[in-house]
């Protein structure tokens, strides 16, 4: 019996991303969803999102408790790298 080869992901290479309306036609409401995934599994997420929206702040403004400027910062990092003292 072998073991199942484990995928090594590139994690260099940044993800795609995708805007999704989580509101309705009249009220748009965008989410960004990372595009990993098969599109069933998207389309489930997105179902959930819908579902939920109350529950998923798209501003900035909605978030509660949260003072100051506040933002997403990404870094990528290099599988080989050794850290520097």
């Amino acid at each position: 019996m072998h073991d199942p080869e484990i995928e090594d992901p590139d994690i260099t290479t940044p993800l795609k991303n995708r805007q999704v309306n989580i509101g309705t036609e009249e009220d748009p409401r965008y989410a960004t969803l990372g595009d990993y995934q098969d599109d069933t599994t998207r389309e489930k997420v997105v179902e959930l999102f819908h579902e939920y929206r109350n529950l998923f702040p798209t501003k900035m403004m909605e978030l509660k408790g949260i003072v100051g400027n506040l933002g997403m910062m990404k870094i990528t990092l290099k599988p080989d790298a050794k850290p520097v003292m």
